[in-house]
Parts: C-alpha cells; structure tokens; sequence
C-alpha cells in the first residue's frame, strides 16, 4: 500500500455536484491544496423531478458551493450537459479543462472516479476517461507527468485513505436534493437500504489504484 505524499496538489474529476463529497473528500482531506472540476451541475437527477432542469441545476451548484467551501477545495464548474459527458464533444471540453487546470494550479495528481465509473454511470466513466486522456496529453505534449488516483474498491487497491466519516457526512448532508437527511441534519442510514446503485458513504475508507501517464504520439484535441 503506497503512501500519499504531503505535499500533493490533488486535482479531482467528477460528473456531478455531489460525487466528490461522496468519493474524494477524505483523500483531497489529505492534500496540501485541493481542487475540483466539477462537469455538470447535475440537472438530470431523477431524485428531484418536480422542479425544471434550470432550478434543479442552480440549486445542486448552491449545494456544491457550500459544501466545497466547508472542505476547503476550490471548484470549477463547467455545465455541460448531465447525462451527455460521454459525447465527444463535451468530453473533449472536460478533457482540456482538465488539462488548463493543471498548469494553473501546478496540480501533482488527479483523482478520478476509475474505469467503471464506480456504478457505471456513463458520465462517471466519461470523467475518468478525460482524466485519463488529459493526464496522457499532459506527459506527450507539456512534459508534465502526474499520477492517477482512480477509484478502486477491488482487492487489487494499492492506495486506502481511512475517512473522517463525520467531516464526510456533514459535507455530503448539504446535498439535500439527493439525500434524505436525519435528525441534526445527519445522513439517514436507512435511506441507503433503497439505494442500492448508489456509493454508500458511510464506508470508512476510500480505495483507489494508482495510474501512470501512458507513452503517446503527440496529441492535441
């Protein structure tokens, strides 16, 4: 198991408003500095159905606001389409904000949601891929090699990050468009008993598989 260096710059990739809080918080709690891109502000959610996309849209994005700055990560928010990343178009457009963030905040590492996208959510996946694809360009085109973190709950894990669970919970229970909250405004466990495609955070740790820059030809989008 491989130890995070304390002076990473942790860039993390994710689809939706709530998805780092629920999969990265307690490894960008780790981080010298933190920051996020956050590609859609999650207008598509089948959870809040009574509201027009706009308004669901602007109050997931107060949501992630909030609950970024209680953790201390600045965000970059994108709006591009939820449920369309996987388009090439809008994946490309991730793709080089991924790669514009890099070079501005000199970011060491990015954090994705891996290969399956957890649940294989097209658009999870489709942020793991540009991640993937702005860390291979990152190497090809500006010589810049930096390490993956790419969620991994399989045995073959290389990294564990144990979770401050009531730091997580308190982050993730700002989403309450998503989540159904109990007293105190805690998370209900029993919410999650109904939930079963989706990440339960109340796991006491976040796994993740280390990924190197592969060797490419040069590439420009």
């Amino acid at each position: 198991m491989n130890t995070l260096p304390s002076s990473e710059r942790i860039l993390s990739v994710t689809a939706h408003p709530d998805d780092l809080e629920m999969h990265h918080s307690a490894l960008l709690s780790r981080a010298d500095k933190a920051f996020a891109i956050i590609a859609s502000d999650g207008e598509g959610t089948t959870l809040n159905y009574t509201q027009r996309p706009i308004d669901v849209a602007r109050e997931r994005r107060g949501e992630s606001e909030r609950s970024l700055a209680l953790l201390g990560i600045t965000g970059t928010y994108l709006a591009l389409p939820d449920g369309q990343l996987h388009t090439t178009g809008y994946r490309d457009v991730l793709t080089q904000a991924v790669i514009s963030s890099v070079l501005e905040h000199d970011i060491t590492a990015i954090a994705s949601l891996g290969e399956s996208g957890y649940c294989g959510h097209s658009d999870h996946v489709a942020s793991h891929t540009a991640a993937t694809h702005a860390q291979d360009i990152l190497a090809a085109e500006y010589n810049k090699e930096i390490a993956l973190y790419a969620l991994d709950h399989s045995d073959a894990a290389e990294i564990i990050v144990p979770v401050d669970r009531q730091r997580k919970l308190a982050a993730v229970a700002i989403h309450a468009t998503q989540f159904q909250n109990g007293p105190n405004g805690a998370i209900d466990p029993t919410f999650w008993a109904t939930r079963a495609d989706t990440y339960d955070p109340l796991l006491e740790r976040e796994s993740y598989s280390l990924q190197h820059a592969r060797v490419l030809a040069a590439t420009l989008i």
